[in-house]
């Protein structure tokens, strides 16, 4: 009788142990699942970023993932509104972002919010460009990089 009350105890233990550890498994994937799609959304944006950087464009001339309609994303108190993004990265608006080269389910968008002053008298202005790079592989993932380019 001691004997079965023992085997019943460890059985039940083994049993808890089996439901932790295949608990803990599932966090594991989630987070690895997590990581991979913000690490592909980074490298997006970072491909965006290195695309302005090394290229010419101008205000009404650029990529066509490059939204240049500073209002584009503003809200009628002329504040970002982020929910637009989504439609946006979804490819439901007239901009559409473009396809990452490091993964299909990676992509990028771009969004000119105006300048911020200018380099010097009657000289070039500063614009600032909103990079957004977005994954979606068994996940989601979403990354905004602040750029800065003179034209």
């Amino acid at each position: 009788m001691f004997i079965m009350m023992i085997l019943a105890l460890l059985t039940v233990v083994g049993l808890a142990s089996i439901n932790t550890a295949s608990t803990e498994i599932e966090i594991a994937g989630a987070e690895l699942i997590y990581q991979d799609n913000f690490y592909l959304a980074e490298g997006a944006a970072m491909e965006a970023a290195n695309w302005l950087n090394t290229n010419s464009f101008t205000t009404t001339s650029g990529p066509a993932w490059l939204e240049m309609d500073e209002f584009a994303l503003k809200d009628d108190e002329d504040l970002i509104d982020e929910s637009r993004i989504d439609d946006f990265l979804a490819g439901n608006e007239a901009t559409r972002p473009q396809s990452c080269t490091i993964d299909a389910g990676a992509s990028f968008i771009a969004f000119n919010l105006g300048h911020n002053g200018s380099l010097g008298a009657g000289g070039t202005k500063l614009y600032e460009i909103a990079v957004y790079g977005s994954s979606q592989n068994r996940g989601s993932a979403q990354v905004r990089l602040g750029f800065r380019k003179a034209f």
